[in-house]
């Protein structure tokens, strides 16, 4: 069995990864205790752009694509999700300032989310990708 701490500590590695500070714990404390599983492995993260207070997070973890939204008062809520075996791949649709990552599913479902970082989206999505064929775990 893992260790329960591990959720936490690869849901803020994945979210540092595209900050110039770490992840505060105390930020996500909410989405690790009603969203993850205690031995849930996060393997990459994205804050989207809600453009208000109301941000997206779509996280890809050992067993599925997540997608989450936090609200006015700061209350996480799930809007979608897929399993992991269930993905078949992801892309990004590119406009001008902002854009999409758009996660699919085998059976044609698709999970969207805006972003306003296209390094991160575009690195979010190939990372996912090499994922999904299997050269990157």
């Amino acid at each position: 069995m893992r260790d329960s701490t591990e959720p936490a500590s690869t849901l803020l590695a994945a979210l540092s990864r595209q900050r110039e500070k770490p992840a505060p714990l105390s930020a996500f404390k909410v989405v690790i205790d009603r969203f993850l599983d205690k031995d849930e492995v996060v393997h990459l993260a994205l804050e989207g752009n809600g453009w208000t207070w109301v941000d997206p997070l779509i996280l890809a973890t050992d067993r599925r694509v997540l997608l989450l939204r936090r609200g006015v008062f700061g209350f996480w809520s799930r809007l979608d999700e897929i399993a992991a075996g269930d993905v078949s791949g992801a892309s990004l649709k590119v406009n001008m300032f902002f854009g999409k990552v758009i996660v699919s599913s085998r059976d044609g479902r698709r999970i969207r989310m805006g972003y306003d970082a296209e390094k991160h989206a575009r690195a979010f999505v190939d990372s996912l990708n090499r994922m999904v064929s299997g050269h990157d775990r």
